[in-house]
């Protein structure tokens, strides 16, 4: 039997509070997630909240930053899927589907390679959660071709009306190709028995296709007063899209519902880099 089979598992990037501002937080209790000497590859990320007490009416949203001088990575920023905000004195809420950002990532023998793995909340909030993540890894090679991540690192305030609202442009760069496209929405105050939904339309000068990139946003549904928002699952939706090497981007969301109150949309892509 050999003295190192193929493996594969789990290291935890333990929760952290990323605060009530928007500040850059390093998570793991503020200190860099070390991957063993065995492991060649991390293949997918898994983030998830931890919350304290939620605060009606404010959305539990933040990216996740992963960074390193050992570890090629450079971007990998993903959307972490929203906790929508309650309504009034609400009795429940949901957090979303763990689903898996796919990175792919090489990890050289070298002794002792970490990443720093950060978060950072897009809008204020009184709750200061936690924010960690579960890192699948292997001692075998990457599991397809690495895939990079990356956001405005903002977000876009939509219309109440049944309008579009355009974010303000930002760029990937060394890109070849988009794979992946994320569409998201993250309520201010939420108005009972009223839906969040409408679509993200991803143009590009630098887009070497007339394919469309429009996707749906993930409908966020109120229910009857001082009860809850419903948020299952954020979709990544598959996309193969030839680009220019430097992609600017301005997608355009649009509501399909009139609303009461506002709400904060944020996009986020995947995508191959050139040569790699």
């Amino acid at each position: 039997m050999s003295s190192n089979p193929n493996s594969q598992g789990y290291i935890l990037c333990s929760a952290t509070s990323i605060g009530t501002s928007t500040t850059k937080t390093t998570l793991n209790g503020g200190v860099n997630v070390t991957l063993p000497t065995a492991i060649n590859a991390v293949n997918e990320f898994y983030p998830f909240f931890t919350c304290n007490t939620l605060t009606a009416g404010e959305s539990v949203n933040a990216d996740m930053i992963v960074e390193s001088p050992s570890v090629f990575v450079n971007p990998t920023t993903f959307q972490v899927p929203v906790i929508p905000g309650g309504l009034g004195s609400f009795t429940s809420n949901m957090h979303p589907v763990l689903d898996p950002f796919r990175v792919n990532i090489p990890v050289a023998g070298a002794s002792g390679p970490f990443l720093t793995i950060s978060g950072q909340a897009l809008q204020t909030n009184t709750s200061a959660p936690k924010l960690g993540a579960i890192l699948n890894v292997t001692n075998k090679g990457p599991a397809g071709r690495q895939i990079f991540w990356n956001t405005r690192k903002g977000v876009t305030l939509g219309a109440t009306t049944a309008g579009s609202a355009t974010e303000t442009t930002w760029q990937l760069s060394n890109c070849e190709r988009i794979i992946k496209a994320i569409a998201a929405a993250a309520p201010l105050v939420v108005t009972a028995n009223q839906t969040i939904s409408g679509t993200m339309n991803a143009t590009s000068p630098d887009f070497q296709t007339t394919i469309p990139l429009n996707v749906t946003i993930e409908p966020l549904v109120a229910s009857i007063a001082n009860s809850s928002v419903l948020n299952a699952q954020q979709p990544q939706w598959i996309c193969d899209i030839p680009t220019n090497p430097v992609v600017n981007l301005s997608p355009v969301f649009t509501n399909d519902l009139t609303l009461t109150a506002a709400v904060n949309y944020m996009s986020c892509f995947g995508f191959y880099q050139l040569g790699r």
